[in-house]
């Protein structure tokens, strides 16, 4: 996200839609699973269910258990950014702060504070978007950014 004043642009391709012939491969599963299984390490937690199908949406998510609870770790699989959540069966997602453990070992650039996520579309600026994302925009209507950014539209 580029932020300038009090408005924001969304990079292009971050809908997971791209216009006939211009499709850019998501990140690689590998990679999200390899984050995620490292700050399991570090933080001397364990990894539960992954989901890296990007079937029907537009992120990675897998849950991160400790002693004292779980946190599910989300990955756009288009920008890289990153969020956290307490439940990953509501739509839409109910963004929440990590721990500090895990907010300590999150790369800060890519991580989004629930604040950010839960902000009105009204502030950001859509014209990066490539035409097939703003189709999908209008048609979804969703209300948020983390609406956008983590998405399930199919």
């Amino acid at each position: 996200l580029v932020q300038g004043g009090n408005m924001m642009q969304l990079p292009a391709g971050a809908t997971g839609f791209f216009e006939a012939g211009t499709f850019r491969e998501p990140i690689q599963r590998g990679e999200f699973l390899q984050l995620v299984y490292q700050l399991a390490r570090e933080s001397r937690c364990t990894v539960g269910e992954t989901d890296t199908s990007l079937c029907g949406k537009n992120f990675y998510a897998a849950q991160i258990v400790r002693n004292s609870g779980t946190e599910i770790l989300f990955m756009n699989a288009y920008t890289g950014h990153l969020a956290c959540s307490d439940c990953w069966e509501a739509q839409p997602l109910r963004f929440t702060a990590p721990s500090a453990m895990l907010a300590a070992l999150l790369p800060p650039n890519q991580l989004l504070s629930p604040s950010l996520l839960e902000r009105s579309i009204d502030v950001v600026l859509l014209d990066a978007l490539a035409p097939a994302e703003q189709e999908q925009l209008r048609y979804w209507q969703p209300n948020t950014i983390g609406e956008i950014l983590f998405n399930f539209w199919d």
